[in-house]
């Protein structure tokens, strides 16, 4: 150790006398201790919220195109109802129908032999999604908000269900070039032709006995159309002998934009409860002029 010469005494007393009244200097550990906890504490923050920023940015489109996820029927071409979207990319832009804006449920329908059909594409199966979705939002509006809520079967374009409690009535909607008589429905067989009366007045049609109920009106363009019953059996025995007493089903069958338009609706299977809507009712489902909208969307894309 060097030692302290005169010079340097003289230095230290001299700075010794100018530091003495000064107060002493603060511990400066802790807060340097603080100061780095909270620096860590941001910096996890930060961290934090740019991974949370990264998940919302992938989340949120899943939760704007698939809001019915979580359900687990299986739709068509092997695709889950929670994977297609409600808005597809696809959906047409050439017509006035707005795409849908509500979800449904679904359920799935096993196909049978007889029915079995093409696979669809994943654009093809996500445009049928989403305009079934938009008629049945078209329905609901239109029919009584008593007759029960709407379920999307997975079967096919032409399949709806109105659920009432234990009761299930089947929809059937059809836009065609052609409807064959013998095919179009499991409960109308071909002796039955009341129901291809098209735009016939009631008056016109081929006499019933005993009459079913039939109800006139007209579409848009002031072309007559008339809503009437089929007589139906269980079993499929309508158009039989003995079949006109048999229970009946409301259905409208017209032409429109040069398409044929199909709307009936029946009876629950299991008690053959009739179902809760008139020809008046069905009468103004399909004059209005949302649900010709949605005709003409379907007549000029069909699927």
């Amino acid at each position: 150790m060097p030692r302290e010469d005169g010079t340097d005494r003289e230095f230290r007393l001299v700075l010794d006398r100018a530091t003495a009244e000064l107060p002493p200097l603060p511990d400066l550990v802790p807060g340097a201790v603080r100061r780095g906890r909270r620096l860590r504490l941001r910096s996890r923050a930060v961290m934090g919220a740019v991974g949370l920023g990264s998940v919302a940015a992938i989340a949120v489109p899943t939760l704007l195109l698939a809001p019915w996820a979580g359900t687990d029927t299986t739709r068509a071409g092997g695709s889950r109802s929670g994977e297609l979207p409600l808005i597809p990319a696809n959906w047409p832009t050439d017509q006035p129908l707005a795409a849908p804006t509500t979800a449904y449920p679904t359920v799935h329908v096993p196909p049978t032999e007889k029915g079995k059909v093409k696979e669809p594409t994943r654009a093809e199966a996500e445009l049928r999604y989403a305009f079934k979705q938009k008629l049945a939002d078209v329905l609901t509006g239109l029919l009584p908000a008593d007759a029960g809520r709407m379920v999307i079967p997975d079967d096919g374009m032409n399949s709806y269900r109105l659920v009432s409690g234990d009761k299930t009535y089947n929809i059937t909607v059809r836009v065609d070039s052609q409807i064959d008589p013998a095919g179009a429905t499991a409960q109308a067989g071909p002796g039955d032709d009341a129901w291809l009366a098209g735009n016939k007045p009631c008056a016109e049609r081929a006499p019933q006995n005993p009459p079913l109920p039939c109800v006139d009106g007209r579409l848009p363009d002031g072309s007559v159309i008339s809503v009437g019953h089929i007589a139906t059996a269980k079993g499929g025995e309508s158009g039989e002998k003995g079949a006109a007493a048999a229970p009946s089903t409301p259905i409208a069958h017209f032409e429109y934009h040069g398409a044929q338009v199909m709307f009936t609706l029946f009876r629950d299977e299991r008690t053959d409860s009739a179902p809760p809507v008139g020809n008046e009712q069905v009468l103004r489902v399909v004059t209005d002029p949302t649900f010709l909208e949605a005709v003409d969307f379907w007549r000029t894309h069909p699927m």
